[in-house]
């Protein structure tokens, strides 16, 4: 990566971006920029990101759908750090998340009341009767009174993972969400 040394470290001991306080009373904007006056030559120079943050362990963010493209670049840019795939979340609530990073998502089974409805036959089924294979829309209960609710979603379940379906992530897109 290219670098402006005083572009990067500026905004950082300005304060014009955001750092908590430290034990010490320094700034964390403060320790962040002399770190990386120290780190980043003068002038434009090129620095790897592995550089600038040297204890980073992991990446959450979207790796499916639109998002694999760019999830796929961060794998390339950070080839020690984990990226960790969010899962299947939409506003009305968690289906899915990351349980172990070389496994597909494991079905949140204590988040909400999820019920499944094949596509290949509409038989409406509960986590517990999902089979490797089966591809369902995802019907979601709520305690905050979110009654049945279709999200729109498709889930292939890819495997297990102890008792719970996994590989329940979103494999289309959403076009609208309706109650069943």
């Amino acid at each position: 990566m290219q670098t402006d040394r005083e572009g990067v470290v500026s905004p950082i001991q300005e304060k014009t971006l955001c750092m908590p306080f430290s034990r010490s009373g320094r700034t964390g904007a403060s320790r962040r920029a002399d770190f990386l006056r120290r780190l980043l030559p003068t002038g434009k120079s090129p620095v790897s990101f592995a550089q600038l943050w040297p204890k980073l362990q992991v990446i959450s963010c979207w790796t499916r759908g639109a998002s694999e493209l760019y999830a796929d670049k961060l794998r390339e840019l950070f080839p020690n750090v984990e990226i960790q795939g969010k899962g299947l979340v939409a506003t009305e609530g968690f289906v899915s998340l990351p349980l172990h990073p070389d496994k597909d998502s494991v079905l949140a089974v204590i988040s909400h009341f999820l019920e499944f409805q094949d596509v290949a036959n509409e038989k409406v089924l509960l986590a517990h009767e999902l089979v490797v294979g089966n591809t369902c829309r995802v019907i979601l209960t709520t305690g905050g009174r979110l009654y049945r609710c279709s999200l729109g979603d498709l889930i292939r379940v890819t495997g297990h993972i102890e008792d719970s379906p996994a590989g329940c992530e979103r494999r289309n897109r959403v076009i609208s969400r309706q109650f069943v």
